[in-house]
């Protein structure tokens, strides 16, 4: 499994339901670790493809980014529970 950093930005041009987005997030377990950003442990061996197969539940023009992250990675004042999922999800 490898731990990836998914930052998105919604560009909102016109109305667009992002419940999918959410509920798939949910299913992959993934951590809302700030307003725009989580983490999540995935079988994907590249952050190419884990854009390519998260922008089927967002809108064109909505910004995503995506990094790998290593052992060496740091943070503060993240969303509660994030020292948790990052225990049980390292790196």
């Amino acid at each position: 499994m490898a731990l990836y950093l998914v930052a998105f930005e919604f560009v909102e041009k016109e109305p667009f339901d992002y419940e999918p987005l959410w509920a798939e997030l949910a299913r992959l377990e993934a951590h809302r670790t700030l307003e725009s950003a989580c983490l999540l442990s995935i079988d994907f061996d590249q952050a190419e493809r884990l854009v390519r197969y998260l922008r089927q539940y967002v809108h064109t023009e909505d910004r995503l980014w995506v990094t790998r992250l290593s052992a060496d990675h740091y943070y503060a004042n993240a969303k509660q529970g994030t020292n948790a999922w990052l225990t049980a999800n390292p790196p």
